[in-house]
């Protein structure tokens, strides 16, 4: 593997950072963090704001980070390169004293405190059976004892305690320290679990340790507090998980197990000897492809047509869909979708990895990016029948051991495949005897018990990462010209998997975009993936090959156009790829031309009012109004469609209007007011006959 992939991080305490600052810029931290430090108190300065820094809630989550913020801790805390580009945005991490600068020989670089470090949510990809991953699940009264085993002076809070336990144990040479001073029945116990894969259950354990207390808990059976098991749990060096299982830290185990690396390591001299003594000549060799514009134009159709899911798999009827409009094979298509979307160029990366470093890159960047999640494990897995991870549910998804055989088999072919034609078998030998592999089936079977994924054989699962690193251009794959049988296949990395996989300055002549055409892009190694995805409304990826080719879509733009965007916004967009072609500009400026409004609206009838009052007297009827389409031409009033004449003479003669028809032409009138009989006058008064 390559030196930015296997560098070991730089982790320091935070205590040891707080004290190597100078007094001015110790106040200033506690000042802008709000700790009150307190002169009287008998502990330094340094201890107090560590102990204050150390408790915010911030780091637990993580959420409350930006982006590119988060994609510092995660580089920080996994030990990935920093990009250059998001070292700039570091710098309100270090005002409020989450992560600190530390000279590395004669290189200024970042480092986060183990307290932090000890604190951080597991991503998925992460070894569970990690140092890292233990301590922060440790309970406080394990965590106490572990801390004062260490240092005797240790206090809460607990991940400020652990953080020399933390350096200790990730030191090889002080846990072959620790193992020495062990007595042999502790020794002989470590030895014998980590044979086991380094894990087992608590009655597996009190079987190992021979131990005839056996205390029940909530029905479970436990270890007691004075056996061999707990002399080892307060060194560190077995350490419980979800409280039915202890993990001995894969940085002990790869002390533990040293014979049987020795003996893997001899192995796997003879193998090389083997490929040193005989060369092989292809006789039919298939070259594995750039899955850069394959997965370019997967991605511009994706977010153009289809919002994926978060946390979900990608659908079949698209993996068929793509199948044929790509032109590869379902698997390769579906371990492009998987991994594209867990690096980030599709709408939905889903949750963010400690690689992903918030930039989509260039395009020849895309086929590194996805080897290194292929490596990670997260997002394809090719020991499982279904190698996308994201379809299982539940305790099924947790990562299968194949990690470490994929980066053996990677770094197989460094050492054998690099510039020559070698044979498969002896490649999968030479990748089982890495002495990372060591207790490798035991690991296997105890996945497969926990996740009841069925079991695949290593040989399977090489075969299955053969067939991933072609489809991700990472290999070549031929046949023997001395046998044509399957077992003289031949396999040879290819060189733009020499160049991912080998640190090289950075080339400055990489082609980028030009033009192509009228309406087109020839794309080179530099162009920009991000400005492609964010045009992906109007472009399309036209070919593929070594120099992929991007056409503007001139139907897209007709339709942007007609929606109303403005021809500035458009150019934009286009002008972010690569230049604007003069027969572009024209087009855009015919399609975004003011034009005159046309609108087709159905209706039943067509009513001549001629007098503005009249017409505003039916508007503002309500009886009346319900008739009419709004807004209506001047001269007249639209009828709804299904409002018929009858209707329309029965409404208007409730409100005193008339309608009048003269052949085919209806017209209202305002009806004669009828003459109501007004009050009667009296006459001459008649004599009673009374009076009379």
């Amino acid at each position: 593997m390559p030196e930015q992939q296997t560098r070991r991080p730089v982790h320091v305490g935070l205590g040891e950072l707080l004290r190597g600052l100078p007094q001015a810029e110790l106040l200033a931290l506690a000042e802008r963090t709000h700790v009150a430090l307190d002169s009287t108190k008998r502990i330094g300065f340094a201890e107090q704001l560590a102990r204050a820094l150390v408790m915010r809630p911030e780091i637990r989550r993580v959420g409350s980070f930006d982006a590119s913020e988060q994609a510092i801790l995660w580089s920080l805390a996994s030990g990935a390169q920093l990009p250059a580009a998001l070292e700039h945005k570091a710098q309100r991490l270090v005002d409020q004293g989450w992560v600190f600068p530390v000279d590395v020989g004669q290189v200024r670089t970042l480092t986060l405190p183990i307290a932090y470090l000890l604190q951080l949510p597991s991503w998925q990809s992460e070894d569970r059976q990690a140092l890292r991953v233990l301590l922060a699940g440790l309970p406080s009264d394990v965590a106490s004892n572990v801390a004062r085993h260490h240092f005797p002076q240790a206090v809460s809070p607990w991940p400020l305690a652990l953080e020399r336990a933390f350096a200790v144990l990730s030191s090889r040479a002080d846990v072959r320290a620790l193992i020495k001073e062990l007595p042999d029945r502790e020794q002989r116990l470590l030895r014998e679990i980590c044979r086991l894969g380094g894990e087992v259950e608590a009655a597996e354990l009190l079987d190992l340790e021979r131990e005839p207390l056996r205390v029940q808990r909530a029905g479970v059976a436990v270890h007691s507090r004075r056996g061999s098991s707990f002399e080892l749990e307060r060194r560190g060096l077995l350490l419980p998980w979800a409280s039915v299982r202890h993990v001995v830290p894969a940085e002990v185990q790869a002390v533990v197990l040293e014979p049987e690396r020795v003996g893997l390591t001899k192995a796997r001299g003879r193998v090389v000897e083997a490929l040193e003594r005989s060369q092989w000549a292809p006789l039919r060799a298939r070259y594995a492809a750039d899955p850069g514009a394959a997965l370019l134009a997967m991605a511009v159709f994706l977010r153009r047509t289809h919002a994926l899911r978060r946390d979900a798999g990608t659908p079949r009827s698209l993996i068929r869909s793509l199948e044929g409009r790509l032109g590869l094979a379902a698997k390769a298509v579906n371990l492009l979708a998987a991994l594209g979307r867990r690096v980030g160029y599709f709408a939905d990366p889903g949750a963010p990895t400690p690689t992903e470093l918030g930039s989509l890159g260039t395009l020849g960047e895309v086929g590194s990016r996805l080897l290194q999640a292929w490596l990670e494990g997260s997002a394809w897995d090719d020991a499982r029948p279904e190698p996308e991870v994201s379809r299982v549910r539940g305790v099924a998804r947790q990562a299968s051991p194949t990690r470490q055989l994929q980066a053996a088999l990677v770094d197989a072919l460094l050492e054998a495949a690099r510039d020559r034609w070698s044979p498969l078998a002896l490649i999968a030998e030479l990748t089982l005897s890495d002495v990372r592999l060591v207790a490798f089936e035991q690991r296997c079977q105890r996945w497969t018990r926990r996740t009841s994924e069925p079991l695949l054989d290593p040989d399977q699962v090489i075969g299955n990462a053969v067939e991933s690193l072609f489809a991700l251009g990472a290999l070549d794959l031929a046949e023997s010209d001395q046998s044509p049988t399957a077992s003289a296949e031949l396999v040879r990395l290819s060189a733009r998997a020499r160049r991912w996989l080998t640190p090289d300055p950075v080339n400055t002549e990489l082609a980028g975009v030009r033009p192509a055409g009228s309406f087109g892009y020839a794309l080179g190694p530099a162009a920009r993936v991000a400005p492609i995805l964010a045009a992906s409304e109007i472009v399309e990826v036209a070919a593929f090959g070594e120099e992929p080719r991007l056409e503007i879509s001139i139907p897209a733009i007709e339709e942007l156009a007609a929606s109303g965007t403005e021809k500035e916004a458009i150019l934009a967009r286009v002008a972010a790829i690569g230049t604007v072609s003069s027969e572009l500009e024209m087009l855009l400026d015919d399609l975004t031309r003011p034009r005159q409004r046309l609108d087709f609206v159905e209706a039943s009838g067509f009513l001549w009012v001629d007098e503005p009052e009249l017409r505003e007297q039916l508007r503002g009827r309500a009886s009346t109004a319900a008739l009419f389409i709004e807004p209506s031409p001047s001269g007249g009033l639209l009828l709804k469609p299904g409002v018929n004449l009858e209707r329309l003479v029965r409404a208007c003669r409730a409100i005193g209007i008339a309608v009048q028809r003269e052949g085919e032409r209806v017209t209202l009138a305002r009806a004669a007011s009828p003459q109501r009989p007004g009050p009667k006058r009296p006459g001459p008064k008649r004599a009673s006959s009374r009076e009379t």
